[in-house]
């Protein structure tokens, strides 16, 4: 009886199946995931960055209407604007996005925020400062509502701009009528 070995053997054996990838089709697929992340990147951070600025524009316009309706609540005159570093009273600046904003009692009228009493407590309200991809901008004075909530700034409609600080970015702006009417734009 003759032994037949692997070496001798005519008969074909068959190959055991290959797992895994080949080196080749794994650099493929790593420079189609590169280029892949090379276009999405960006999208993405640009995607966050218009996100924080639709979210600092409808904080504003939220302040702005909050403010409204307490004045009308409370029958005193309430104004939103541009904060202190300390965030406890306004300023005369008009970039609202280093301190932030506050909303404030102002019965007395004198454009910064009452001292506080048992019925009334100051600031109301206070909104910190915004990321450095955004800027915001608004009258110096602040935006004045009266218990009637119509706002007193002048008989010109006060704007209020949020706006991102990237090349090409976009410029959300925030109106307030004689009315009081708030309208803000949005992305």
């Amino acid at each position: 009886m003759m032994l037949r070995t692997h070496a001798t053997d005519p008969r074909p054996h068959p190959r055991p199946p290959v797992r895994g990838f080949t080196l080749i089709e794994a650099m493929v697929t790593l420079a189609v995931a590169g280029v892949l992340a090379s276009v999405a990147i960006p999208s993405f951070v640009s995607l966050g960055q218009r996100f924080r600025l639709n979210s600092v524009s409808s904080s504003l316009g939220a302040s702005l209407q909050w403010a409204r309706s307490e004045a009308i609540k409370a029958n005193v005159d309430v104004i939103v604007c541009a904060s202190n570093a300390a965030g406890t009273n306004c300023t005369t600046s008009t970039n609202w996005g280093v301190n932030g904003w506050l909303i404030c009692y102002d019965a007395n009228a004198d454009g910064s925020c009452d001292a506080s009493t048992a019925q009334l407590i100051n600031p109301v309200q206070f909104y910190g400062s915004v990321d450095r991809s955004t800027q915001v901008t608004g009258p110096a004075a602040g935006v004045r509502f009266t218990p009637s909530g119509e706002q007193s700034v002048g008989a010109a409609t006060a704007t209020i701009q949020a706006m991102g600080t990237w090349s090409g970015a976009p410029t959300l702006t925030t109106t307030v009528a004689p009315s009081g009417v708030v309208k803000g734009s949005r992305l």
